[in-house]
């Protein structure tokens, strides 16, 4: 019960760090909490990365208050792939992007070092963007820039064989937290857990199923070398 009781307070804790930063950015993001939370829970089924690192690069991000709307969504997806990309944790690779973004002439600096050079009409027209006030002109260019380098690189790992133990082990800590939770909370034991357990059984069933049809081609193969 232990594991699961840090679980639970390590997500309680990270929603409040959020919330918190939230309300102190007057929601110039442009998105509600809640929404914030769906965003992190869909990201971790499609990358394997867990949400509770995901929501400490949202938390990140929301302090940069000039990343908002659709900017936002496609620099946090760009920093899992940041963060994919060099084996980096989340936070440092959303703290990346929300420097780059805030300032899209040096933010070219900041990525050429890790994703390679930028072109000089890049570099140019970025520059000439930010001095007339075309920051959204500015910041697209930047996210166009890294997309061009490595978009979809997490959600490309998620799909893949690589992540099953990273999955095994969020299935698991979304057990753990879910047990954590107290039978007062509807969303908690009298519910939260039975999806978390659909969830885990949901992944056994899915490599079960993989092994199985491994297993058949393996023997298709040998019969038709015999």
């Amino acid at each position: 019960m232990k594991e699961s009781t840090d679980a639970g307070r390590e997500a309680e804790l990270q929603n409040i760090k959020l919330n918190t930063v939230l309300q102190a950015t007057g929601m110039v993001a442009g998105f509600t909490s809640s929404r914030l939370s769906e965003m992190a829970e869909g990201l971790e089924k499609s990358t394997a990365i867990d949400s509770e690192k995901i929501k400490q690069g949202i938390t990140t991000l929301l302090t940069f208050k000039n990343v908002q709307g659709g900017m936002f969504e496609r620099a946090l997806k760009l920093s899992l792939d940041y963060a994919r990309y060099t084996g980096g944790d989340v936070v440092s690779a959303t703290r990346l992007f929300g420097r780059a973004l805030e300032s899209p002439e040096q933010g070219f600096q900041m990525l050429t070092r890790t994703l390679g050079r930028a072109t000089e009409a890049e570099i140019k027209l970025t520059k000439e963007m930010e001095q007339t006030g075309d920051t959204i002109g500015a910041q697209t260019k930047i996210v166009e820039f890294a997309e061009g380098k490595m978009l979809g690189l997490a959600k490309a790992i998620g799909d893949s064989a690589v992540s099953a133990a990273e999955r095994f082990s969020r299935a698991w800590s979304n057990l753990m937290k879910e047990l954590a939770k107290s039978p007062e909370d509807p969303s908690g034991a009298g519910g939260g857990i039975y999806g978390a357990m659909s969830e885990w059984l949901d992944f056994f069933t899915k490599k079960q199923k993989e092994a199985r049809e491994s297993e058949m081609f393996d023997m298709m193969q040998a019969y038709k070398e015999d």
